[in-house]
């Protein structure tokens, strides 16, 4: 960012920019340096050589006293904290996650900082814009989609005959993690993609166009996610990476994507149904019909394979 800044300055770019994009990426150094050698020095003795960060002295008696689940209720819910809690104590999976976030907040940073003033004074150019924006997102969606959510019952691994066995059933447990998954890459996708979104529109009605598509996407994703990954589990499968090039999780991302690509269409229609006088409704009608009809399909087949899941 600073290198392009540093070139386009003379020509694009404000005084304030150039500043900003010099100061920033110091502060961020500063930043790493200071607070990052304190996390350093503070995790270092409690980490083990196991894929999480070993509890404090004194903090597993604490804890052999203390009810599970505590936030939560039920054994949906017991199951779904243990899925937060394993993915909130490994380092591995939080920075896989974390890096994700991290690219699409840097392709948000890319809208703030290249010279668009002229190009979004031309309604066919912020069309094509925001097209593109949410087809971004819907990337980065489904790479959370594909990477998280459909292995997550893979990853019960053969002790899953457990939890097939207990006092769940599993269809609650399928609503919960969809609840769930969507309301975690909700808060965290929802607020740079929307900044990205004030970077290309100012009219409200095309924010909101924006958000409900956010919405569709993320629901969309993390259902057709969860119920390929109970149509095509495989419970010897301990490596999350190798689950997702599977059979299944190719099919997961070829989906997700085809469906990203019809729900960026539909969002650059909008724009331009918007900026011409018109009317956004049958292009919403038709996002929520796809959506509705993808949930819904995917959803059935899961259930059907709910009565028949074996461990081979």
């Amino acid at each position: 960012v600073s290198l392009f800044a540093g070139v386009r300055v003379t020509t694009a770019g404000s005084d304030a920019l150039a500043a900003a994009a010099w100061v920033l990426p110091a502060l961020a150094l500063v930043a790493a340096g200071v607070i990052g050698r304190r996390l350093f020095a503070a995790t270092l003795p409690i980490v083990t050589e196991g894929p999480g960060i070993a509890a404090r002295p004194g903090a597993r008696r604490a804890a052999a006293g203390a009810a599970f689940p505590r936030f939560l209720r039920g054994p949906v819910g017991a199951v779904i904290e243990r899925d937060l809690l394993t993915l909130g104590r490994s380092p591995q999976e939080l920075g896989r996650a974390g890096f994700i976030v991290f690219l699409l907040a840097l392709y948000t940073a890319i809208l703030f900082v290249a010279p668009l003033a002229e190009a979004l004074e031309q309604p066919e150019a912020v069309a094509r814009l925001f097209f593109l924006d949410l087809m971004a997102v819907g990337y980065f969606v489904t790479a959370f989609g594909i990477r998280f959510v459909f292995p997550s019952l893979s990853l019960e691994g053969r002790g899953a005959w457990i939890l097939f066995a207990g006092p769940l059933a599993i269809g609650r447990l399928f609503l919960g993690r969809l609840l769930a998954y969507s309301t975690v890459l909700g808060l965290a996708v929802g607020p740079i993609a929307m900044g990205g979104a004030l970077r290309l529109v100012t009219f409200p009605a095309l924010l909101g166009v924006f958000g409900l598509l956010l919405v569709l996407l993320i629901v969309t994703t993390v259902t057709v996610s969860l119920a390929f990954g109970v149509l095509w589990p495989n419970f010897r499968e301990p490596n999350a990476e190798r689950l997702a090039t599977s059979g299944g999780g190719l099919a997961t991302i070829v989906l997700c994507l085809g469906y990203v690509a019809v729900v960026g269409w539909l969002g650059g229609e909008c724009v331009r149904s918007v900026l011409a006088g018109g009317s956004v409704l049958a292009y919403l009608a038709a996002a929520v019909a796809l959506s509705a009809a993808i949930v819904a399909g995917a959803t059935a087949a899961a259930r059907q394979r709910f009565g028949t899941l074996e461990i081979l």
